[in-house]
């Protein structure tokens, strides 16, 4: 993915360089500073996938983050708004799902926990994350979801996270 790319998954990144997250095109696709984790509050009505990746950036960062227009992850291959509410909730954040909006305010420091991924890829790509980034007790049941999509994604999160943490935060 690209920048320039016209599909919603690049609007959400875009929407994360123009706040100074450090986003940017490379040789080898795109390249991200995860030491410059802006707020991502706003409306994610046109980019309802990328509201999970934003909820895990908002506790990555440590910044409260309202997202709204995010009704229809009721209806995905989870309830992704229940997920997000019960997992973060269980690393100490503080979340609201309400209708059409989703409130976080995270926790410092993240408490352990067994993040539980209901067989949603989604939700298994950002818990691995989530645990694999901030480490310290964190795993992530249901991992293999992300066969769905990307097979290869925990192997390329790898390269960036190296893969102990990787390894540690899926396979327990």
């Amino acid at each position: 993915i690209r920048l320039d790319d016209p599909q919603p998954d690049a609007a959400f990144l875009r929407l994360l360089a123009e706040r100074g997250a450090g986003v940017r095109n490379g040789p080898d696709g795109l390249r991200v500073d995860p030491a410059r984790i802006p707020d991502v509050g706003g409306a994610y009505d046109s980019m309802p996938d990328a509201v999970p990746a934003a909820a895990v950036l908002a506790i990555l960062g440590g910044v409260p983050a309202v997202l709204t227009g995010v009704a229809r992850l009721r209806e995905k291959e989870s309830d992704r708004l229940a997920a997000l509410r019960e997992e973060l909730e269980r690393v100490g954040a503080r979340v609201e799902a309400g209708a059409d909006a989703l409130r976080i305010v995270p926790a410092a420091p993240l408490r352990p926990a067994v993040l539980r991924c209901r067989g949603d890829h989604r939700m298994a790509m950002v818990f691995g994350a989530l645990a694999a980034a901030r480490g310290g007790g964190l795993r992530v049941e249901g991992a293999d979801a992300v066969a769905k999509s990307d097979p290869r994604y925990f192997a390329r999160l790898s390269a960036f996270l190296g893969e102990e943490a990787v390894s540690a935060a899926v396979r327990g």
